[in-house]
């Protein structure tokens, strides 16, 4: 770290010089010895790279963040370099590189097989998300159970049967909804790699879920976040059935809940869908949410408890 004292380049380059796999919307963080009143930043596929930003202030007393005013290009290599500017003259940093992720596209195309068959034999289309082949529609595999609300969340067991429960109780809800699943039942109990999803997929991880809100144009600063984040790009009205652009077609059978209370029912039947990813945390797990309503553009991010009762897209190994 050069003296903080002295005029010096900058430092402590995010990303690094020679980071692979960026996100389309990534800002430049790099910092400069405490003496720097502002930083130029240049950015470019070419060596070197040209101008993009001049006398760019800093966020405190040495670092700075330059947010590229359009998204980046798909499986690219840029080169960027800061300039740490003081009252008496400017000091250039090397030119650093880095490459972007070739996962970028709202629109999602089958992928190959274009079509896969669960334990019991029905038939999901995919789609192609940044390389991983998801399913187009939501799981129903599984032997239907009655919930009753004295069950209290504990109604499907490891017992070696794929169950699900249906909105409301009706099969009928079950079928372009798919079924609703717990933790539990969505990975098999651990006892096998694909859980209720057929043998060469599994439940998606949290990483996989950010990359399909990424593709969707979230910004890689909101991806970690919890809550309902890609509000303003509008990630979750892409990915749902009456506004979707992405083929994604998320619909709202709601889940099964007790997290209102102690009594474990049905939830936000036609209004909120949730799906599991496979990253848990203790008793929860990571989850996704989606809701109707216009003002409903986000995605939310949170831990749920596993014996709540969820949707689930299925991907490939």
């Amino acid at each position: 770290m050069p003296d903080a004292g002295q005029p010096g380049p900058p430092f402590g380059n995010n990303p690094a010089d020679g980071a692979t796999g960026e996100g389309l919307t990534r800002p430049l963080n790099f910092q400069c010895p405490a003496r720097a009143t502002s930083a130029d930043v240049a950015l470019g596929l070419v060596d070197p790279p040209p101008p993009l930003l001049t006398q760019v202030p800093p966020i405190g007393a040495s670092s700075f963040l330059v947010r590229p005013p359009t998204a980046l290009t798909t499986n690219a290599t840029y080169f960027w370099r800061a300039t740490c500017v003081y009252p008496t003259g400017s000091v250039p940093g090397p030119v650093w590189r880095f490459s972007t992720t070739a996962c970028a596209g709202e629109v999602l195309r089958a992928c190959t097989p274009a079509t896969v068959l669960d334990a019991d034999g029905t038939s999901y289309g995919t789609l192609d998300v940044c390389g991983r082949c998801w399913m187009a529609s939501n799981l129903r595999v599984g032997v239907m159970r009655t919930l009753d609300p004295a069950d209290a969340g504990s109604l499907l067991t490891d017992n070696g049967v794929n169950e699900r429960l249906c909105p409301r109780n009706d099969p009928a809800l079950c079928g372009a909804n798919g079924g609703l699943y717990q933790w539990g039942e969505a990975t098999n109990y651990g006892r096998t790699t694909h859980g209720a999803c057929p043998v060469g997929w599994r439940l998606p991880t949290d990483g996989e879920w950010k990359q399909l809100e990424e593709s969707m144009g979230m910004s890689s600063l909101e991806l970690d976040l919890t809550g309902y984040r890609g509000v303003g790009t509008r990630v979750g009205a892409k990915l749902r059935t009456a506004n979707s652009t992405s083929n994604f077609d998320a619909l709202f059978p709601g889940y099964a809940t007790a997290a209102i209370g102690t009594i474990y029912d049905f939830a936000n039947v036609g209004i909120s869908t949730k799906f599991w990813t496979s990253s848990a945390v203790g008793p929860n797990a990571w989850a996704r949410e989606l809701n109707v309503g216009a003002a409903a553009t986000g995605i939310r991010r949170a831990l749920e408890a596993k014996r709540d009762a969820f949707s689930i897209r299925c991907v490939q190994e």
